[in-house]
């Protein structure tokens, strides 16, 4: 992997390579028709849909190391500054439409990007100034590759319908070749085999907040990999939804378990139920090299002291680390709509809410800035997902 960012070529040979192997797996595709091309193109983008970058300047940190010590006299440091970013990190090696040229004194290094500074002892301000000059550079790049992975995202799904309406017209010829033969096929296990979406398991963005020793590193979530555990909820509640007999009876504590299994689907064996972390016990908690990633709650809405309890009880769950929540509310009501409604407007009344974010994903779903308890600077998210939990007439 070449080591320095934006150093390799244009972002766009990344997106023609994601597109030829979308071309690929869709021509392996033996069987195909037109009712079949929703649920394969979500599966599709789903698989290929590329996560933005984050650069976390809150986790910034700086090491020094004397160099040439064997020489009298000198006061040479050398001064590294780890700079976090979340997001598939791969991509740092391609520069974007609008970029600014990196230095070759940066490389892409664990999660993020390091900058080596030698200078004298003498001038530390030196370095400080351009480190920030640099740390502007590489906030521009960074906003420039969200932009373009943002229309390759906008984009991508009229790409891959279109690739399946050719192959649904292909598969149709050819099944009209074959059967205007009169004689039998010698085996009919092809036309017998069902289309599998060719699965690609998407990688998590699962990042090192520090450059410190392994036994240090503090590990994060991007975004972008928070917000595919929220469609991993969203989906399974569905379900519930869809089939209400099956559901109707079960207790919070079923209903958690029942949302553990599609998430270990996502992180094998480190999604659990019902485990200690910092002031209490969490009911869903995502673990990555033994550090928290992922905490969540289910709860029965009861009204707003039932909610504002349940925030109450997951912020202290929180350590300082942790900063990607979600709150799930199996309603038992009949009116769904009211208590929609009145979610947003129970949430300001928290001390520690900051504000109500622009995303509007789901219907039924609706996200929020928090603050830590005590350090009104550490912010989290905070996810408030709603379910109907039908009940016997």
């Amino acid at each position: 992997m070449n080591n320095i960012p934006f150093n390799k070529g244009n972002l766009s040979y990344a997106f023609q390579k994601i597109k030829e192997e979308i071309v690929e797996r869709v021509a392996k595709i033996d069987d195909i028709g037109e009712s079949d091309i929703d649920r394969i193109k979500a599966d599709l983008l789903t698989s290929n849909s590329l996560s933005t970058f984050d650069l976390h300047r809150e986790g910034i940190s700086i090491e020094h190391t004397e160099i040439n010590r064997d020489r009298p006299g000198s006061n040479a440091i050398q001064t590294t500054f780890f700079v976090p970013i979340t997001g598939d990190i791969n991509l740092l090696q391609y520069n974007p439409s609008t970029y600014r040229l990196s230095k070759n004194y940066m490389s892409i290094h664990n999660g993020g990007i390091i900058c080596t500074y030698t200078s004298s002892s003498d001038y530390p301000e030196t370095i400080q100034s351009m480190f920030e000059k640099d740390l502007e550079d590489l906030q521009f790049n960074i906003e420039g590759l969200n932009k373009d992975i943002s229309a390759f995202n906008s984009h991508l799904a009229d790409f891959i319908y279109s690739q399946l309406k050719v192959r649904v017209a292909q598969v149709g010829k050819n099944k009209q070749f074959v059967e205007s033969f009169k004689y039998p096929l010698k085996s009919d296990l092809t036309a017998k085999r069902l289309y599998e979406v060719p699965v690609r398991r998407k990688q998590f963005d699962i990042s090192k907040l520090s450059s410190d020793k392994p036994k240090n590193q503090e590990y994060f979530l991007s975004e972008g990999g928070y917000d595919s555990i929220i469609d991993t909820i969203h989906n399974m509640t569905l379900v519930f939804e869809r089939s209400p007999n099956a559901f109707q009876d079960m207790e919070e504590e079923t209903l958690r378990f029942l949302l553990l299994v599609p998430l270990n689907g996502l992180f094998p064996g480190a999604a659990t139920g019902e485990t200690f972390n910092y002031e209490g016990k969490t009911d869903i908690l995502i673990r990555h090299k033994d550090k928290n990633i992922f905490i969540a709650e289910c709860k029965f809405w009861v009204g707003e002291k039932g909610l504002l309890d349940a925030i109450d009880q997951i912020l202290g769950y929180l350590s300082w680390r942790d900063t990607k929540t979600a709150i799930i509310l199996f309603n038992k009501n009949k009116n769904l709509t009211s208590v929609l409604s009145q979610i947003p407007v129970i949430v300001q009344k928290h001390s520690c809410f900051d504000r109500q974010l622009a995303w509007s994903k789901y219907e039924t779903a609706s996200r929020y800035q928090f603050h830590h308890r005590g350090d009104g600077n550490r912010k989290l998210l905070l996810s408030i997902l709603v379910f109907d939990v039908p009940q016997h007439d």
